[in-house]
């Protein structure tokens, strides 16, 4: 059994692209097995390689990094996402973290450096560029705080396992909220809530909006 650390690098620059692969393939550690150019692409790669790191740039066509981020913590959540870029700012990272990115890389961090960060990840650290604060974090976390005290109660009662955006989006559902409201919220797109929503009505069993309100009230009465 190999110990290589299987990786797939999603960059829409050919030259980023393909710069990344041949300097991860210089270490006997990192085996690339696949590259993308689109957000469409990288999900679709993870869905039929497994890897266990995805390096994904913040900025592609038709599905950007952050679109590409939440599809695979749904489909994949075991799979460790990097998100790259050469200029981030507080509001991005926090954004990334949000929709559950092990880490934030920057492009023009050595080689070694890289490829360090993603060991660690692997190994269940958070990476993040000594330039952003605790400060960050913290506010991160506060941002992620549950604000429905009473529906999140309920939802953690349901017998069935729910990651934290999916319990924060049930949630603002069981609120009424729309789509599009919980979007603007949350900052992502209405495609990456619908995406959710129906991860959401698989796992309970409903196809419906008002089943799966109707669904937790029970619980809530039980």
């Amino acid at each position: 059994m190999s110990d290589k650390l299987k990786v797939v690098i999603a960059d829409d620059h050919p030259i980023v692209r393909d710069g990344f692969k041949v300097l991860l393939s210089t270490t006997d550690s990192i085996e690339v097995v696949g590259t993308a150019q689109n957000g469409v692409e990288v999900v679709e790669l993870v869905t039929q390689l497994h890897p266990d790191v995805v390096l994904l740039d913040m900025y592609m066509p038709n599905k950007n990094g952050l679109e590409a981020l939440a599809d695979i913590k749904i489909k994949h959540p075991e799979t460790k996402v990097l998100m790259i870029s050469s200029m981030i700012n507080d509001d991005v990272v926090i954004d990334c973290l949000s929709l559950g990115a092990n880490g934030v890389l920057l492009k023009d961090w050595p080689t070694d450096k890289i490829i360090h960060a993603m060991k660690e990840s692997v190994a269940g650290q958070m990476i993040i560029p000594e330039c952003y604060s605790t400060k960050l974090i913290g506010a991160w976390k506060k941002q992620n705080k549950p604000q429905h005290k009473d529906w999140h109660e309920v939802i953690n009662k349901l017998p069935i396992s729910l990651y934290e955006r999916e319990k924060e989006i049930l949630a603002k559902i069981m609120d009424g909220k729309k789509n599009s409201e919980i979007a603007r919220e949350l900052y992502l797109s209405i495609g990456t809530i619908k995406n959710y929503t129906s991860s959401i009505y698989k796992k309970i069993g409903v196809s419906k909006r008002k089943e799966l309100v109707e669904y937790v009230k029970t619980v809530k009465l039980g």
